[in-house]
């Protein structure tokens, strides 16, 4: 049957500034991540969301990512500072573990790999850095052929693909064990700020600035749709952990669900918002949705 995302509760001012990153730890905790330079984390409990204490030591300029791999315990934050902070969850609530330094300006967004000690970001320069997170040391790039700035970068649920795109849309897919590059497409010539495989890893999503979603077939690299889907840029997007779903944000402010089968729209939240929502994440159960943005909300929607 058809899924609804019905508001659950918010967060008016989770941050001093735009919320730009939203992860979560299990189906009970929650990462976000801002301009105002905090990471914070969040607790989710019959629907209501408490906490929200800043992590310490902070970063020094705006966050810009923050991941959780569930497997290693582990979440990663990105800054504007040009670092990259891990924080150990293996005793359930956030531990400062280490501090890489990608170099200034050399951060984005960032993925944890789902089952190996790594974690990789894109830089300016159009190549993905990659770093052991259990040691901090610099593994060997991912080198793309254009030299633009990576925007976006992720993984497949199995581990298998590396995907990134660039500032001028160009999207990569690698075969994370060897960092060969397997499909090289550009679809559009504007920025590609968000990426997301389905779960089954046949398809991937990429969110551009020319307000569409487009998906890939991760087999042959061909479209499968290009979805119009909104009235400015694309800036988020991910897929529910069932398939069944793909869910986009905008500079429009709307937050739209999608049926992956049909490619149609199946629901348009246009009040959850008032400014751009950058992130969005489902928890691993699938029955939530947070969703962040330059209003400084943490929106949490139930879906039924």
């Amino acid at each position: 049957g058809r899924r609804m995302a019905l508001a659950l509760a918010a967060t008016e001012q989770a941050h001093e500034d735009g919320v730009w990153t939203v992860a979560w730890h299990g189906d009970e905790g929650l990462f976000t991540g801002s301009v105002d330079e905090d990471v914070k984390y969040w607790t989710v409990a019959d629907g209501a969301i408490s906490g929200g204490t800043a992590l310490q030591p902070g970063h020094t300029l705006g966050v810009l990512c923050v991941r959780m791999s569930t497997a290693n315990k582990l979440c990663a934050s990105s800054s504007l500072d040009g670092q990259i902070s891990l924080w150990d969850m293996s005793s359930g609530a956030p531990e400062h573990m280490r501090r890489i330094d990608a170099g200034p300006g050399e951060c984005w967004t960032l993925a944890l790999h789902p089952l190996q000690d790594v974690v990789v970001s894109g830089t300016q320069t159009g190549d993905v850095q990659s770093w052991s997170t259990a040691s901090g040391e610099r593994l060997p790039a991912f080198e793309t052929k254009c030299a633009k700035f990576v925007l976006s970068v992720a993984f497949s649920l199995d581990g298998k693909y590396l995907a990134c795109a660039t500032a001028d849309g160009h999207v990569t897919v690698f075969d994370a064990a060897t960092r060969t590059t397997i499909h090289s497409m550009a679809d559009t010539q504007l920025p590609v700020r968000s990426l997301a495989f389905s779960p089954d890893g046949k398809l991937l999503a990429a969110a551009s600035d020319d307000t569409s979603c487009t998906l890939y077939s991760v087999d042959t690299g061909e479209v499968v749709e290009s979805i119009s889907a909104h009235a400015g840029w694309v800036v988020s997007t991910t897929f529910s952990p069932d398939g069944k779903h793909l869910v986009t944000g905008s500079t429009d402010h709307y937050v739209k669900m999608w049926d992956v089968g049909s490619r149609k729209c199946v629901q348009a939240l246009g009040d959850a918002h008032t400014d751009s929502v950058w992130d969005l994440a489902f928890n691993p159960a699938g029955n939530s949705l947070a969703t962040v943005g330059d209003d400084r909300r943490l929106n949490l929607f139930t879906l039924q």
